[in-house]
């Protein structure tokens, strides 16, 4: 929270209207004017670190009294928790144990991320997790096995991310970079196959 007073005290030296400005375009994501757009990136990533660990209303009432505005600091913590998404998803594997965990990942690769088979969320129960809970694992981790192949990440830059994204470190998220590399061809084909279905459409 210390960084976060200081990029507020930075950007109320150099632009005492920035609270108008971000409450005028709405969107963090796409603020135009390249200094506020990077203080406030700053603020987004501080902001991730805080809500990993505590609660939305603790880190909320912080960030108000730092920032003096609750509509803006609900903009901000909201906009942390969208991106937060595939780490609170997560939850339920991260307190499996490894061995669990990587038999899950190999399961989805195989019936979700490579080939679909529309009955794999009723294998649930056999890692320990509803139906519910096995669609929005899959869904996330598709989304970011797409990104990934589709932004031509290596697999050190896969590992860093993955593990910031999802909170699951070391032989999960090792084995999940091992997963993308040893179907690097096919997922490649499946992305570009996805691509031209969209430009037809």
């Amino acid at each position: 929270m210390d960084r976060i007073e200081e990029i507020i005290k930075e950007l109320n030296k150099q632009n005492t209207h920035w609270k108008d400005t971000l409450r005028e375009q709405g969107d963090l994501l796409k603020i135009e004017d390249k200094e506020l757009r990077q203080a406030a990136n700053e603020i987004l990533s501080e902001l991730r670190v805080l809500l990993k660990k505590d609660k939305k209303e603790s880190v909320l009432e912080q960030i108000k009294e730092k920032m003096g505005d609750g509509g803006i600091a609900e903009i901000f913590v909201e906009c942390a928790l969208v991106s937060l998404e595939t780490f609170f998803v997560m939850e339920p594997i991260r307190k499996k144990d490894t061995d669990e965990v990587l038999s899950l990942f190999a399961f989805l690769f195989k019936n979700y991320i490579l080939r679909y088979n529309k009955s794999f969320s009723t294998n649930g129960l056999q890692f320990g997790l509803t139906g519910e809970e096995m669609e929005n694992i899959a869904k996330n981790m598709d989304f970011l096995v797409r990104y990934y192949v589709g932004n031509h990440y290596s697999r050190w830059m896969i590992l860093e991310d993955f593990e910031d994204e999802t909170g699951l470190e070391g032989e999960a998220a090792l084995l999940f970079s091992d997963l993308i590399e040893e179907n690097y061809q096919t997922l490649q084909l499946n992305w570009i196959i996805d691509k031209l279905d969209v430009i037809e459409m």
